[in-house]
């Protein structure tokens, strides 16, 4: 058979011929397996593929039964977005190695439903871990402030624009985030869930306010009292909520190009402005 196209016209062999193992897979594998890489298989996805990375290079790669798979002549027809992250995070660990399941005499036909599933969202990887209540709005949260500690652009609902995507987050980053962070985070969009409601105008979204009450509560420097300041900032949230302050609403309400930290920086020198 060529690579032109895989071939599902065969009797598929039986599923007890399947042969799997257990092993590692490291730069020079991933090299060697690209080399048998089926021509007809998908376009390579630079945005799994870094995503694949940040787990990697960060120690939150995790064994599963998710395998690299062969057909009975030898082909690799799933695995190349992780042999391609691999190769890319052994830049920066050169003896890097992951543990990885290795699938062979696969039936081709598998091509046609592999990743054809519901993608699991952050949300679903949280009740997995355990958490409990408001996992979306903390998942979002969360999402957003590691992308301001990264020191990215999408400080505000961007709908994907403005994002780098050499840092794209997974969903085992958003756990480990939340365990660490978990405390003020649930805080933030328990205290702010209504904020969105009391707008004049929906100039903020439910993860904008959230977002607000964490980087004014943790980005203003450090506080003596951390539950009065935590006060503080819901009380002045709260009344920017019900007048909906005109700054900010021409801050988001103007030209389309309006850079995010601009609108934030309203939000700051509003708060500085605040009665402590």
């Amino acid at each position: 058979m060529t690579q032109n196209s895989i071939d599902t016209s065969n009797t598929p062999p039986p599923f007890w011929q399947i042969k799997i193992e257990l092993g590692y897979l490291d730069a020079q594998k991933a090299v060697d397996l690209l080399e048998v890489n089926h021509k007809q298989n998908r376009l390579i996805r630079p945005n799994v593929v870094n995503r694949y990375v940040n787990d990697m290079v960060n120690g939150r790669w995790i064994l599963t039964s998710e395998s690299i798979k062969f057909s009975p002549d030898g082909f690799m027809f799933d695995g190349q977005q992780r042999c391609h992250a691999i190769i890319i995070a052994a830049e920066t660990i050169p003896d890097l190695k992951i543990p990885m399941v290795f699938a062979y005499n696969v039936d081709p036909g598998a091509f046609t439903v592999v990743d054809s599933g519901v993608k699991r969202q952050p949300s679903d990887a949280l009740k997995i871990a355990g958490h409990i209540g408001n996992l979306p709005e903390r998942a979002a949260l969360a999402k957003r402030c590691i992308l301001f500690e990264y020191g990215r652009r999408a400080l505000f609902s961007t709908k994907g624009k403005g994002l780098d995507i050499k840092h794209q987050i997974t969903n085992a980053e958003i756990v480990a985030y939340i365990e660490a962070n978990d405390a003020l985070l649930s805080t933030a969009v328990e205290l702010t869930a209504n904020l969105y409601r009391m707008q004049e105008k929906p100039v903020l979204t439910p993860t904008d306010w959230s977002f607000c009450f964490w980087i004014l509560s943790m980005q203003m420097g450090e506080v003596a009292d951390q539950k009065k300041h935590n006060k503080r900032v819901f009380l002045f949230l709260s009344e920017l909520a019900e007048r909906c302050n005109a700054q900010l609403v021409e801050l988001y309400n103007s030209l389309p190009g309006m850079k995010s930290t601009e609108k934030l920086a309203a939000i700051i020198e509003a708060f500085k402005a605040f009665p402590k």
